[in-house]
């Protein structure tokens, strides 16, 4: 899919502008990396990847993504957790494989940690029908952000015409 239609569905979607900004910026530094579309498959939240096992043995190309995967970011001179999507190095890798999926045939599935969301949690959060951004609490702030970020992929995945998992 060209940059432009990608665009132009992410705009309809009513996408904020800040992460129109990330998809071009993605997208030009494709010399860093292939963004041929070949994966079918992608798994975020993904834990054991049950789900990825499974569709490799079917024969689909799938990803895996979960920040339980790089358990040192410091290792190997790095600076961040790249497998965390409320880091920079870990949206900008989800938002690429995203890029890489196949057009009409990917789906996307996205088991988000919704602790801090539910009800029940609602005393330690703060969040309520009139207040949903809760507390300001750094486990609050980092659901607040992944389930902002989850929702700019579900806009991109939904843009390449793909198909979402929950």
């Amino acid at each position: 899919m060209d940059l432009s239609s990608m665009l132009w569905a992410l705009n309809k979607l009513k996408a904020p502008r800040e992460f129109l900004k990330v998809v071009v910026l993605v997208y030009f530094t494709s010399n860093l990396f292939n963004l041929e579309e070949d994966f079918r498959w992608l798994e975020y939240f993904a834990g054991q990847a049950s789900c990825t096992f499974e569709m490799r043995q079917a024969g689909f190309r799938s990803a895996r993504f979960d920040k339980l995967y790089c358990q040192d970011p410091g290792a190997h001179g790095r600076k961040t957790n790249w497998m965390d999507l409320t880091t920079p190095a870990g949206f900008a890798l989800a938002v690429v494989f995203v890029m890489k999926g196949m057009e009409l045939d990917l789906l996307s599935w996205f088991g988000i940690k919704c602790s801090s969301l539910v009800a029940v949690n609602s005393g330690t959060s703060k969040r309520s029908a009139c207040n949903s951004i809760g507390l300001s609490c750094p486990s609050v702030d980092e659901s607040n952000t992944l389930l902002e970020r989850t929702i700019c992929l579900c806009m991109l995945v939904t843009a390449k015409q793909g198909s979402l998992a929950r």
